[in-house]
């Protein structure tokens, strides 16, 4: 475990050095900036941006993505599950409809989901709301739970699941061997659809 050769620590250095020009000096630049108006100092810019309701917005952002996230990961989970874990006829085919709305822009994927609510006579008052938003939201992001449950499924060994199921049942081998080794899966499906 000796030094590393000169070489990797000039390359090191360069793209350190390029990592601070191009970065971090425009971001300290814009901060500072933040802090002048008119070439004096001042906090205007902050006072106009954090206000109550900023903050209701926020939080109001934070409960939809949170929604969502939730319900596209347990809905990830089950058909990732079911598509990786058990025989189902034609698998591929159902992968590549629920994987679908991924392929679709979420403008059309709100027009479509409102046309089909005009088709079954329902007012159009109802799109108007946050929870709509959270509809177009989960239909478009659930894929993305799906593959990344999917694929940690299909990763996990089957000789740990059969081993579950010779001392109890499937529900309880389900809750206490795979899911445990699919959590790493769920939290990032999580954190990646909440932002």
């Amino acid at each position: 475990m000796g030094r590393k050769p000169l070489k990797y620590r000039f390359l090191f250095s360069i793209i350190a050095l390029i990592f601070l020009v191009l970065v971090v000096v425009p971001v300290v630049f814009v901060f500072i900036s933040s802090f002048t108006e008119n070439e004096a100092f001042s906090l205007k810019h902050y006072q106009e941006t954090y206000h109550s309701g900023t903050f209701k917005l926020l939080l109001k952002s934070c409960l939809l993505a949170a929604s969502v996230s939730i319900a596209a990961v347990f809905t990830g989970s089950f058909f990732g599950y079911l598509l990786s874990r058990t025989n189902i006829p034609i698998p591929g085919f159902l992968k590549l409809l629920l994987l679908l709305p991924l392929f679709v822009s979420p403008y059309y994927l709100a027009v479509a989901i409102r046309n089909i609510a005009l088709l079954a006579d329902k007012p159009t008052s109802l799109f108007k709301n946050l929870g709509a938003v959270a509809v177009v939201l989960y239909v478009g992001l659930m894929p993305v739970a799906l593959m990344i449950m999917s694929a940690s499924f299909a990763a996990v060994n089957s000789r740990l699941e059969e081993a579950g199921l010779l001392v109890t049942g499937r529900l309880r081998a389900i809750w206490s061997v795979i899911f445990p080794l699919v959590r790493p899966a769920i939290v990032s499906s999580f954190i990646l659809i909440f932002i």
